[in-house]
């Protein structure tokens, strides 16, 4: 495939295929750094104090998105493979079951695990005991016991 290169919303930035990125008045590829915390992300900044995420970059230059879908997915894992053929739209649902599916998961707990946790509080074990036994913080368990970590279980 042939590298194509298009600007990218009303900037004086292009966006290529291949997810690189550059400056159209000087006509140089922007480097890249990386954000994130489990997993790093590469990411430009365009002006001053202003980083986009190049996956998104490349989505929204290149694939449709006629479901309004908010999430994009790297087909094959790799956050930093922003190739426009390894990305796609998707739902945060789908985003978890394709993680889930190919084991790219970072989740420390099942489901069981979860459902287990929120019992043991249920029958006022203390939350110290909880997170020993489970090897978390017991701000882990509070959050977990509260919904507001793993919300959908």
């Amino acid at each position: 495939m042939c590298e194509v290169w298009k600007q990218f919303r009303d900037t004086i930035y292009s966006v290529s295929t291949f997810g690189k990125v550059r400056n159209d008045l000087t006509n140089r590829e922007l480097k890249h750094g990386l954000k994130g915390k489990r997993n790093e992300r590469p990411f430009v900044n365009l002006g001053r104090k202003n980083p986009h995420y190049i996956h998104r970059m490349v989505a929204e230059t290149f694939i449709p998105n006629p479901r309004n879908k908010p999430q994009v997915n790297h087909l094959d894992g790799d956050p930093t493979n922003n190739n426009v053929n390894n990305l796609e739209w998707c739902t945060i649902q789908e985003n978890i079951e394709h993680a889930v599916k190919n084991g790219l998961n970072y989740r420390k707990f099942t489901n069981k695990d979860i459902i287990l946790m929120r019992l043991m509080r249920r029958y006022n074990i203390k939350q110290k005991h909880v997170a020993v036994l489970f090897s978390c913080s017991v701000t882990t368990v509070r959050a977990i016991e509260k919904y507001q970590r793993y919300k959908y279980i």
